[in-house]
C-alpha cells in the first residue's frame, strides 16, 4: 500500500509505502487530509509496518488508523478489532481535530474500552477518537445479516452523517427500519457525542449499495452508489436500465422520517411512547404514569 503527495500543479512531492506480511488495503473513502496531516484507515491482516510502528492483527482482519505529516513521516498508527473481520471504510476529522471512522465489525471486537458484539454476519460501526488516536466512543447498528457504514462526513456544527446499508431489521437509535430488499441504503445522523439524531431509508426489492456521502453549505446531504433494480428514494422512483446503475440522491432536512417522530432537543423522538416527550416535545409524564399513544396514563 502507498500514499503519494502531489503539489497543486500536479508535481510529484513524495511517496511512502506501508508493508504487510499478509494483506492490507485502504477503505473506499479511507483518506482524509486536514491542514498538514493525512489520516489513513483500512484493514489489514498479519503484521503491518507504518514507518517505525508495527501493528499485528488479532483476527482475520483488523482496522488500522495512521496519521502522517506532509514530510512523508508516519506520526503514529493504531489497530482496533477482534478475532473476526473488521474493516474501516471512511474517515473524517472535525475542526477540533477529533477523528471519526465508519466501517464494520464481526463477532466480538474491542474499540478502546468498548467491547462490541455483532448481531449478525457483520454490524455497522462508527467510532470517535481523540487527535492522539485514543478511542472516545464506539457505536454499532446491526441486524441478523450484514450491515456496514460506507462513508462519513461532518458539518463541523456538532453533527456527523454516515452512508450505510443494512439487511432485515435495523435500528438507528429511536428509528427502526425493515429492509425492502437484500440490502437497503440509509443515511443516518449522529451527534459528536454518539447520539443517533435521525435516519432515512431508501431502496427496493433487490440490492442498492451506497459508497459516498457529502454535504453542501446549506446542509443538504448527497448520496452516491449503485442499484440493481428499480430504486425508491423518498417519494421518487428511479428505473433500472441494466447491470449496476449509478445513482446520486439529494436530501434536505434529514431529521425524522415518520409522522409519529418529532425533533425534540435535536433528537428524533417517538412522541407516542417517550416518557419525557409524550405527545409533544418536553411534555413529561409523572413518575407514576406511562406514555401510551402520546398520552400520559
Amino acid at each position: 500500500m502507498f500514499v503519494v503527495q502531489l503539489s497543486v500543479a500536479g508535481e510529484f512531492s513524495f511517496a511512502t509505502a506501508v508493508s504487510c506480511t499478509r494483506a492490507i488495503k485502504t477503505g473506499q473513502k479511507g483518506l482524509f487530509v486536514d491542514d498538514d496531516y493525512a489520516y489513513l484507515v483500512g484493514q489489514f491482516s498479519g503484521v503491518a509496518t507504518f514507518g517505525s510502528t508495527s501493528l499485528t492483527s488479532k483476527g482475520d482482519t483488523d482496522i488500522f488508523l495512521a496519521k502522517l505529516d506532509n514530510r512523508e513521516k508516519t506520526l503514529w498508527a493504531k489497530a482496533f478489532g477482534g478475532e473476526g473481520i473488521d474493516t474501516a471504510n471512511g474517515v473524517v476529522v472535525d475542526v477540533d481535530k477529533n477523528i471519526y471512522i465508519a466501517g464494520q465489525f464481526s463477532d466480538i471486537a474491542r474499540f478502546g474500552r468498548t467491547l462490541l458484539s455483532s448481531k449478525g454476519r457483520h454490524d455497522l460501526l462508527v467510532m470517535k477518537l481523540e487527535s492522539t488516536g485514543k478511542v472516545v466512543w464506539a457505536n454499532a447498528v446491526g441486524s441478523i445479516n450484514a450491515d456496514s457504514a460506507t462513508s462519513i462526513v461532518t458539518d463541523n456544527k456538532g453533527s456527523l452523517y454516515i452512508s450505510a446499508f443494512f439487511n432485515e431489521v435495523a435500528s438507528f437509535g429511536p428509528v427502526t427500519f425493515k429492509a425492502r430488499g437484500n440490502a437497503d441504503p440509509a443515511i443516518a445522523k449522529l451527534s459528536t457525542s454518539g447520539t443517533w439524531l435521525g435516519a432515512i431509508q431508501m431502496g427496493s426489492k433487490t440490492n442498492e449499495l451506497p459508497f459516498a456521502i457529502a454535504l453542501d453549505k446549506q446542509g443538504s446531504v448527497y448520496l452516491a452508489g449503485y442499484l440493481t433494480a428499480e430504486g425508491i428514494f423518498g417519494r421518487q422512483t428511479r428505473k433500472h436500465v441494466g447491470g449496476n446503475d449509478l445513482f446520486v440522491a439529494k436530501y434536505q432536512n434529514l431529521l425524522c422520517p415518520y409522522r409519529k417522530y418529532s425533533l425534540c432537543n435535536n433528537i428524533c423522538t417517538n412522541v407516542k411512547v417517550d416518557h419525557n416527550n409524550c405527545g409533544r416535545c418536553d411534555h413529561v409524564c409523572s413518575s407514576k404514569m406511562s406514555c401510551l399513544s402520546g398520552v400520559c396514563q
